[in-house]
């Protein structure tokens, strides 16, 4: 598998014209193959994005990340990429943010598939260890997040809310 810190422009003998021979093979071994932290849109990072099932964007509740998304969603838009093809997830989400789902919503012209709750000291310390969320609390709000993400992403139905009545109604999110 690639490295969580390489860029795909960087695994030297993977051309452009190379990355569906690549892919390919990936998908031989892997069941699902997830391309993270593409910044830009270069040569690499756009073929991959061609050649993806699915393109998820990730934005946050501040103008500059949803500016960002908009630009993203255009440039998806003329690169011919059909809306069921991608999946808007609001990262850090928090129902007291700057600015709403509906405005994300209305800003992008589109839903957003997925939130993700902030609980920044948890994930700070899952960063700082190199552990999960769910192994460090597998019962928070992120952990649950994270997992019912990649249980959307692989359309598998997510897992019940099994917290109690009162825990529900006076959650953060």
């Amino acid at each position: 598998a690639v490295a969580a810190q390489t860029r795909i422009e960087e695994l030297g003998e993977i051309t452009v014209q190379r990355l569906p021979r690549f892919f390919e093979a990936l998908g031989h071994k892997y069941r699902y193959i997830i391309v993270d932290g593409l910044r830009d849109f270069n040569d690499h990072a756009v073929a991959t994005m061609d050649l993806a099932h699915m393109v998820v964007l990730v934005v946050t509740q501040d103008v500059p990340a949803i500016r960002a998304a908009a630009r993203s969603l255009r440039l998806f838009r003329r690169l011919g990429y059909p809306p069921e093809r991608l999946r808007l997830v609001v990262n850090r989400y928090s129902p007291k943010g700057p600015i709403s789902l509906d405005n994300v919503e209305a800003a992008l012209a589109r839903p957003v598939d997925f939130t993700v709750g902030n609980d920044f000291p948890l994930i700070e310390q899952a960063l700082n260890h190199g552990h999960m969320t769910s192994e460090l609390d597998p019962l928070a709000a992120v952990s649950r997040d994270l997992r019912n993400l990649g249980r959307m992403l692989a359309g598998v139905p997510a897992e019940p809310d099994n917290r109690g009545f009162w825990a529900r109604l006076f959650s953060r999110r």
